[in-house]
């Protein structure tokens, strides 16, 4: 059959400056191989996503963070202290400040979230309610955060789809 098509087959090549036990069958992949392959494949398929999408995607679909009732009501609203990346109203009334954060170890999080809360209150007769979006985040920064009365909510980007998950701080 491999000469009435022309086929030649040929074993498969080794991946340079891996090691291979000597009694390996180059038609399975090794461990290494599947990572290698795995990570390659991921960072293909993970680009970084900017505060500017998620603030977009989040407008378009609020309910994807999971809270009650959320409406957006402005993106990018100007307080005296600064400018709150979403205002919205959850099912109760109260005024949701939503800040968004696309890295890891974010400079301006905790300030920003008092300060616009803060604005806010003296604005409005509701209760505000300070929201954290951001990827996992570092360990002193959480700490921070539990001083706070804040809500956080993580991100999480693969292959162009956005999950959120509630933390408990």
């Amino acid at each position: 059959m491999y000469k009435e098509f022309s086929i030649t087959v040929q074993s498969p090549s080794r991946i340079k400056g891996l090691k291979y036990p000597l009694n390996h069958n180059d038609f399975k992949l090794t461990f290494d191989e599947y990572s290698q392959r795995y990570y390659f494949h991921y960072f293909k398929e993970h680009k970084k996503i900017s505060e500017e999408e998620l603030e977009a995607y989040l407008y378009a679909y609020p309910e994807a963070l999971g809270i009650e009732g959320l409406k957006i009501l402005h993106r990018q609203h100007k307080v005296k202290n600064g400018i709150i990346d979403l205002l919205g109203e959850d099912k109760d009334g109260n005024k949701v400040v939503i800040e968004l954060k696309v890295k890891k170890r974010p400079k301006d999080l905790i300030w920003q979230l008092q300060a616009y809360t803060e604005d806010l209150k003296d604005i409005c007769k509701e209760k505000v309610r300070a929201v954290a979006v951001t990827p996992p985040l570092d360990k002193s920064i959480v700490s921070q955060l539990k001083k706070m009365d804040c809500e956080l909510y993580y991100f999480y980007h693969h292959k162009n789809r956005l999950t959120f998950e509630k933390q408990t701080i």
